[in-house]
Order: C-alpha cells, then sequence, then structure tokens
C-alpha cells in the first residue's frame, strides 16, 4: 500500500512539474545591487527636501536622480547587447528581430463623421468635440407642460405616502 501511495505522490508531482510553467521573478537581478541602494537614498533625500525646501537637500536630490537615470540606461544598454548577442539564426530569433524593425507601425485611422471623413488632427479633434457636445447636451421636451406634469406625479406620491410606512420622527439635538 505504502508503495502504491508514493508511486501515486510522484505521479502527480511529475505531472504538476511537466504541466506548469516556471515561475518567472519580475524583479530584476540588478535592482538588488547597487541601484536598489541608490533608490532609497533618492527617496530619502525627496522627503528631506520637500520638508525643508532647502538648495542643498534639492542639488543632492537632482544628483542622484540623474545617478540613477545613467544607471538605469547603462543596464538597459547592457540587457539590450546581452539580447542581441543571443540572436540566432537556427532558431529564428535573429529574423523576428530584424522583421520588427522593418516593419512600419499603421498609422491612426480616419474617423468617419457626418461631414465625411476626418483625415487631419484638427479635424478629429473638431469630430470628437462635436460628438461629445452633442452627446451631452440637455434633452429636447416636446411637451413644455412635461416638467408640471412631473412635479405633480412626484409630489402625489411624496404626499400619500405609497410605501405605508411612517414618517421618519425629527432628530433629537441629543442624538
Amino acid at each position: 500500500m505504502e508503495s502504491h501511495v508514493r508511486e501515486l505522490t510522484s505521479e502527480i508531482l511529475t505531472a504538476h512539474v511537466t504541466a506548469s510553467k516556471p515561475a518567472t521573478h519580475s524583479e530584476l537581478p540588478f535592482v538588488q545591487g547597487e541601484l536598489k541602494q541608490l533608490l532609497k537614498e533618492r527617496n530619502r533625500a525627496r522627503k528631506l527636501w520637500r520638508f525643508t525646501r532647502h538648495p542643498q537637500h534639492k542639488t543632492e536630490l537632482n544628483r542622484l536622480q540623474n545617478t540613477i537615470k545613467r544607471k538605469v540606461e547603462l543596464y538597459r544598454q547592457q540587457v539590450w547587447e546581452d539580447h542581441l548577442t543571443s540572436l540566432d539564426t537556427e532558431d529564428g530569433s535573429l529574423w523576428g528581430t530584424a522583421k520588427a524593425f522593418r516593419k512600419k507601425a499603421a498609422p491612426i485611422s480616419a474617423l468617419n463623421g457626418p461631414n465625411g471623413t476626418a483625415l487631419s488632427d484638427t479635424n478629429k479633434t473638431d469630430l470628437i468635440a462635436n460628438s461629445l457636445e452633442s452627446q451631452f447636451k440637455l434633452n429636447d421636451i416636446q411637451n413644455p407642460h412635461k416638467d408640471e406634469i412631473i412635479t405633480n406625479i412626484v409630489h402625489a406620491y411624496l404626499t400619500t405616502n405609497a410605501n405605508n410606512t411612517d414618517p421618519l420622527p425629527p432628530a433629537l439635538p441629543s442624538e
């Protein structure tokens, strides 16, 4: 019996391993080291500058922000270089990356409106503005006595107390 339980457990675990995707860590290893410490220092310097508004603290904050910006740019450049060196013609990754660079971005399509097709940016903004203006205007009331009818219905409802409930007593000053 014990052997069957062990065998079943091992089969379940192997099925789980083969069917599951490996977990990927979203936090980059570069952030763990020097950059993480710089981010903490920058946040501390920002908090200090916001509290004091002293020019020296602002200078320190700017220095830390520029340092972080340079380190992040170096890291991105290194990642890009690693990606380029890992490209291979055998698995098609080189051709996929080249295709992505050759492919032109699709232009934003034209908008169709009541006055025709809007192609330029100014025509598109006018079309969107007109659409929003028509959507957010007061409704046309065909019957001028409609307001009076609605007011009478609401007044009658409130006076007859259709729910058969007693109105709430007024609040006392002690409450």
